[in-house]
């Protein structure tokens, strides 16, 4: 496995190893677009810097990580996003969410779901 940039300091413990967690499923990902890369490292933003022909997302929860990607020449962006499900309570909504997304909720869209659907959207379209 390409040795990954050291993972921040702040990032001790259980966040380090989601880090290289993810970090290891996207090498593999890139492997199988074609793409194997010594590493993927972070942009100034922190977000992934992935090699120029493709397009990919990396998520994670405390036991589970995802990630997804394709050729930008069949995709034009993607973006995903995974969190435990009731993890997105009341408290935050405020935060979150835009006048209108709380009238949903209320008719019963998730809202953990709808977090996960905005943080998604706005991982295929960033930057």
């Amino acid at each position: 496995m390409p040795v990954e940039e050291e993972v921040p300091s702040h990032w001790a413990g259980v966040r380090g190893d989601e880090y290289r967690a993810g970090r290891a499923v996207a090498h593999v990902l890139l492997r199988r677009l074609g793409r194997d890369v010594a590493t993927i490292d972070r942009a100034g933003d922190r977000t992934p810097h992935w090699p120029d022909d493709v397009c990919a997302s990396i998520s994670h929860t405390r036991s589970r990580v995802f990630v997804g990607g394709a050729r930008r020449s069949d995709v034009a962006c993607l973006g995903i996003d995974a969190e435990a499900l009731g993890s997105v309570t009341a408290e935050v909504f405020d935060v979150l969410f835009v006048e209108s997304e709380p009238v949903a909720i209320a008719q019963g869209i998730d809202p953990t779901t709808l977090c996960c659907c905005k943080e998604a959207v706005y991982k295929a379209v960033y930057p």
